[in-house]
């Protein structure tokens, strides 16, 4: 199949034509995400990102995907009009305001709804209080994490291991959202770096980058989590809590990144193999074997159960550091720390 931006955009189109179509209660579809730049294909996958919004209460599931070719896929989230209420609020959501900002495209439009919506949201979206209020959402959430870890950790690596890692992930998008919209799983690593530049904070990637890893694995081991990753993902698609996103439709667009990104970016392709093993892993049964599996890569990376006081102690150093260019960001725009 010929994939080109033009044939992907006309296909969201079809979609949104088809959404709005089966349900009444659909008053506007839009098309964000990657597809809307140039370099919308990573090892050789993308998806179509679709925000589906529906007047009052939404019944449909939060998020659906759909199967398009064995590359690409539908992402297609579903949010009340109620979401879009209040401008200053999405003027400080990281997520759904910040891709506001950055830009969509309207597919579907029933009651020229978007355009009043998309004004008040991104009216200032870009000043130092609404920048740090993203910031700090991140950062506050990334140190209740880390709390958690430091007073009642799991027994469970798996679930240990996850919220570590979501508070690097929370961390790192505290940093990226200082200059820019939040970064998603697949681009996190090839972005986050220039984005800590960006930021005048160039030593908040490196310290983070070794709280992921002392040092990339070699070919042999890597090969042998590849093979323990498509285990936990086989087992991950067979449950009924399966994440929409992690749905075995779905497991070409993670793993023909991971291995093109394997090459050109190992830390950017062992991030994508780690949170998404660690997503799926926490949808299996709590006796499943997929949790041997995950520890096992878990104490390869230095997160066995003798090593991990050490790394929670790496975190907390790391948010002490993103929390000091946090409140000298505020000082330097006349903000209250």
């Amino acid at each position: 199949m010929r994939i080109t931006r033009e044939s992907l955009i006309a296909l969201s189109k079809t979609s949104a034509a088809d959404l709005a179509g089966r349900d009444s209660t659909v008053i506007c579809i839009y098309l964000t995400g990657s597809l809307l730049g140039q370099d919308f294909m990573l090892g050789n996958t993308t998806d179509i990102d679709l925000v589906c919004v529906h007047s009052g209460r939404c019944s449909a599931p939060a998020r659906e995907v759909k199967r398009v070719s064995g590359e690409i896929t539908l992402d297609i989230a579903h949010l009340s009009d109620t979401r879009f209420g209040e401008p200053r609020t999405l003027r400080q959501d990281v997520w759904l305001g910040s891709f506001l900002w950055q830009g969509v495209k309207v597919l579907y439009d029933a009651e020229h709804w978007f355009e009043f919506v998309q004004a008040g949201a991104t009216a200032q979206f870009m000043s130092p209080e609404n920048v740090l209020s993203r910031s700090r959402s991140l950062a506050d959430h990334a140190r209740q994490l880390w709390r958690y870890l430091d007073e009642q950790p799991p027994e469970n690596t798996t679930q240990k291991v996850d919220l570590f890692f979501q508070a690097l992930e929370h961390g790192g998008n505290a940093t990226a959202c200082l200059t820019g919209v939040p970064l998603t799983v697949r681009r996190y690593w090839q972005q986050l770096p220039q984005r800590a530049i960006e930021a005048v904070a160039p030593e908040l990637a490196g310290s983070l980058q070794r709280l992921v890893t002392e040092e990339i694995p070699g070919d042999e081991l890597w090969q042998k989590w590849f093979e323990q990753w498509n285990v936990i993902l086989n087992e991950a698609g067979k449950q009924p809590k399966c994440p929409a996103e992690l749905l075995p439709i779905r497991r070409k667009y993670y793993s023909e990144t991971i291995s093109f990104l394997r090459a050109e970016n190992s830390l950017a392709a062992l991030w994508i193999l780690l949170r998404t093993g660690l997503k799926a892993g926490m949808s299996t049964r709590s006796n499943s074997l997929v949790h041997k599996q995950i520890a096992k890569i878990a104490s390869g990376l230095g997160f066995g159960d003798d090593n991990f006081p050490e790394r929670l102690k790496g975190l907390d150093e790391w948010l002490d550091n993103l929390e000091s260019l946090l409140d000298d960001t505020a000082r330097r725009n006349g903000l209250q720390v």
